[in-house]
């Protein structure tokens, strides 16, 4: 629970004051509390999230930090032959060595 709070007052349709009043009794909280965490939960659910673009990026940067960690040198030729790297049988794995 934050250590400063600030009294609000806000209106509730009464079958949610009863539910959360309900709930509270049942998780041994405060009325408050109940409606705070509630409120916390709400929020981090509808926090906003990161793009597509960004997720790829960082993706990538994650890759490219893993290679030079474990000296991992991917083919040259990924972009023109992703399909074949993905799909294809018997894909050459990434080797070790600097000339592929």
């Amino acid at each position: 629970m934050p250590s400063t709070l600030e009294r609000t007052q806000i209106y509730l349709p009464l079958k949610l004051k009863s539910r959360l009043k309900q709930q509270a009794r049942v998780l041994d909280r405060s009325f408050s509390r109940v409606v705070i965490e509630f409120l916390e939960e709400h929020l981090q659910k509808c926090a906003p999230r990161k793009n597509a673009a960004k997720t790829l990026l960082e993706g990538a940067q994650r890759a490219e930090e893993y290679a030079k960690k474990y000296n991992l040198h991917p083919p040259k030729d990924v972009a023109a032959n992703h399909d074949y790297y993905l799909y294809g049988d018997g894909s050459p794995k990434f080797s070790t060595k600097n000339d592929v």
